[in-house]
């Protein structure tokens, strides 16, 4: 008994030595590149807003896409280009007026996990890269008549079939049901909840998917 109260007094000592917190999740590092680091948070960032547009992506997708805002980061700061805040502002307006309104794009930030800070950093990325691009290669432009030939040229590349993914998560209960609800409307995955909750085995290993 002796011995371990002693093993809790040191761990106490330790962790008051320590400044009395643990390290934060979202503050590690996800990748390095060219000797500069990735945060976990900004591979967040990323599926969080995916989710937000209705995308599924995966991890290493993610980490790829967080990789390549932070590159085009680097080179609009050797180019000295920024994004025009005005623009970054009327992209916010159109995603929130496409949503239904900002009450709507509340409720949707809140079930996709995502702040509005992030949401902005995100079509900040979007407007940097345009940006950049007219830096980079100034002679080559499109205006709206040349973007409307190539859909019209193009049409069967930009027209999908009407198609659905199904999946379902089975549960004992209603209580179960709406814990599982709950995770759901919170901005978990559907895979990861469908693991957690569901009593079917076939499904759990397809992550919920019917196909």
């Amino acid at each position: 008994m002796c011995a371990l109260a002693a093993a809790f007094l040191l761990a106490a000592i330790l962790v008051a030595g320590c400044g009395g917190e643990a390290p934060d999740p979202a503050a590690s590092v996800a990748a390095s590149v060219d000797g500069r680091d990735v945060p976990v948070r900004a591979v967040e960032a990323v599926r969080a807003e995916s989710r937000l547009l209705g995308e599924a992506v995966g991890a290493d997708e993610a980490l790829d896409r967080a990789v390549e805002r932070d590159l085009l980061r680097r080179e609009a700061e050797r180019l000295g280009v920024t994004a025009d805040a005005d623009a970054v502002r009327q992209r916010l307006d159109a995603v929130a007026e496409q949503l239904g309104g900002d009450a709507a794009l509340e409720s949707a930030l809140r079930a996709a996990g995502m702040t509005r800070p992030q949401l902005q950093q995100g079509l900040e990325s979007a407007e940097l890269f345009e940006a950049v691009g007219r830096v980079k290669f100034p002679e080559r432009r499109a205006d709206a008549a040349d973007a409307r030939r190539f859909y019209r040229r193009d049409l069967d590349d930009f027209t999908t079939p009407a198609a659905v993914d199904l999946g379902a998560i089975f549960v004992r209960n209603e209580g179960i049901a709406g814990n599982a609800l709950a995770r759901l409307e919170s901005g978990r995955p559907f895979e990861e909840v469908s693991r957690q909750f569901s009593i079917d085995p076939e499904l759990k290993d397809q992550q919920g998917r019917l196909g």
